[in-house]
């Protein structure tokens, strides 16, 4: 099947629920449908052991399910640079949770480059996570850019470990993300560390609207790039 037929079903699938990223859990007895609009203000934009934008507006809307230990998400979120010169993103996303499995389908466009399937701007990719245990909410997890450009590599692949905490009224996690290949995506030499980090954020509250804040710092190893950043959001979510 041709890439652009194969891809258009999922397409108009995510676009028409007009979803968010957000990552679907059923907690606390919570079942059924719930919708969530929200926006980050970030003073950058790293990704994936890569820096891509100063200071952006990150909106998001989110449309989900959740019952019992099964859930879905299907979504899309956006990045837009301030300064209106530098990388702009906006992400379409698919992602099914089954106990502590959740797999992922998510469309990436840069603003700056034509909607064509699949281009210089435009990717796929594919991932799949696992997370241990409550007692031990250690998350491994896995991405692949399957289809669009890939600079010369046959699969781009990213590996990450995760480990959320709290101490007192702050909520961290700890990263270590890895390239497990020689990869021209990623500039690297062969299997090598690209994001180690730790971030930092507390939640307020107000009435129906929730306001995290954050701060983060990452480290990537193979190219000796240092990142410091924070952020403010505002998220509103509503039960259907």
């Amino acid at each position: 099947m041709k890439t652009k037929e194969l891809m258009k079903p999922l397409f108009l699938l995510v676009l028409g629920l007009v979803c968010a990223t957000s990552q679907l859990r059923a907690e606390d007895g919570e079942e059924g449908w719930s919708l969530s609009v929200g926006v980050d203000a970030v003073s950058g934009y790293w990704w994936q052991g890569m820096k891509l934008a100063d200071a952006s507006l990150q909106p998001s809307v989110s449309f989900d399910y959740a019952r019992g230990e099964v859930g879905l998400s299907m979504g899309a979120w956006a990045s837009k640079s301030v300064s209106g010169d530098q990388y702009d993103e906006l992400d379409l996303m698919v992602e099914a949770t089954w106990r502590r499995f959740t797999f992922s389908v998510i469309d990436y466009y840069d603003f700056s480059q034509s909607f064509a399937p699949y281009n210089e701007g435009h990717s796929l990719d594919v991932g799949l996570s696992y997370t241990f245990s409550e007692s031990l909410p250690l998350t491994l997890s896995a991405h692949a850019l399957v289809l669009g450009n890939r600079y010369g590599d046959d699969v781009p692949t990213y590996v990450e470990l995760s480990y959320p905490f709290s101490i007192w009224e702050l909520d961290f996690n700890a990263v270590a993300g890895a390239v497990p290949m020689k990869s021209n995506y990623y500039d690297t030499s062969g299997i090598n560390f690209v994001n180690l980090g730790l971030s930092a954020g507390h939640e307020f509250e107000v009435g129906s609207f929730v306001f995290p804040l954050t701060v983060q710092y990452n480290y990537n190893p193979e190219a000796g790039e240092h990142f410091f950043g924070a952020g403010i959001g505002c998220y509103f979510s509503v039960g259907l």
